[in-house]
């Protein structure tokens, strides 16, 4: 997927410490995983694959974090429908992009558009809630 290899190689060229390159490119290769290589619904399971060194730098609120998880909710909207994780993958989507610095708001864009946010002002963004 596109976006992932473009979210990998953003990780990569990006100034974070080593240590925290390594925990948020295994974060993203669990989407990729997630994806690639199983039926729909553990798809949205893949937060609970991804190691506790990535969720504490996602409880500080770390951009690249944050990214990471406007990706990974993407997931839900290929699984079987539940109201319950469409609408909270849509709502975390849209939040994040709220908060993201303007420099970073590029790497929003797969998600915002797979959940048809948009991408222009996204600050201004609001969710769409539609069944998948």
């Amino acid at each position: 997927m596109e976006a992932l290899s473009e979210i990998l190689d953003f990780n990569d060229a990006s100034a974070e410490d080593d240590k925290n390159k390594a925990i948020y490119h295994n974060a993203i290769v669990q989407i990729q995983h997630s994806i690639y290589n199983g039926p729909a619904l553990p798809r949205t399971l893949w937060p609970v694959f991804v190691s506790d060194d990535y969720l504490t730098l996602l409880k500080q609120q770390r951009p690249m974090a944050l990214i990471i998880l406007a990706h990974g909710c993407v997931l839900a909207k290929y699984a079987p429908y539940r109201w319950f994780v469409h609408n909270w993958s849509v709502h975390i989507t849209s939040s994040i992009a709220k908060v993201i610095d303007p420099v970073l708001e590029p790497r929003m864009s797969w998600p915002l558009k797979e959940w048809g946010l948009p991408y222009e002002g996204i600050g201004d963004c609001t969710p769409v809630l539609s069944k998948a």
